[in-house]
């Protein structure tokens, strides 16, 4: 649910807004830093319960890449992730770029990793209810985990150290 990034990012903007107010405009930094509301996963979390989810992980430390990495290690099979699927805003990822951050092992409270039966109700249910929501992949077989971008693809490493704390070394 959501896009990722934006609990790291508001860490991020709120120690360093100088170095990013000189490349970029207030505006770029407001629509990057999201809201409050964004660093919630109760509503989508009862909403995805209550509709069939199998499994659900917040994304909280280390990003979406250490979720999806634990979320396979729990369950014991492999994923398939496309990786265009996994939302992040623009604004996220120029300023991780500025500060040489991967908004894909960054912190991300406020985003909600599940797994469904019933994917595409659950996510239509989370769209009439105002949260954004989107199938990413899918589990698979095996314990593969595989990156999947347009005509390449890439096995998913065991997660590193979250990136908001290197950025702050």
């Amino acid at each position: 649910t959501k896009c990722i990034g934006i609990g790291g990012v508001q860490y991020i903007i709120n120690n360093n807004r100088e170095k990013i107010l000189e490349k970029y405009v207030e505006d770029v930094v407001k629509r990057a830093y999201g809201n409050r509301s964004d660093l919630s996963i109760a509503k989508e979390a009862c909403i995805a319960i209550e509709n069939g989810a199998v499994s659900l992980h917040d994304m909280s430390q280390g990003g979406v890449y250490a979720a999806l990495w634990d979320m396979a290690e729990a369950s014991g099979t492999g994923l398939l992730v496309d990786f265009r699927a996994i939302a992040v805003r623009q604004e996220i990822i120029e300023i991780c770029e500025l500060l040489n951050v991967n908004p894909y092992e960054l912190e991300s409270m406020g985003c909600l990793l599940m797994t469904s039966d019933n994917d595409c109700d659950i996510i239509n249910i989370l769209k009439s209810c105002n949260i954004e929501a989107q199938v990413i992949g899918k589990v698979i077989k095996g314990s593969q985990r595989i990156l999947h971008n347009k005509d390449e693809e890439r096995f998913l490493d065991l997660p590193k150290q979250d990136e908001l704390y290197r950025s702050v070394e």
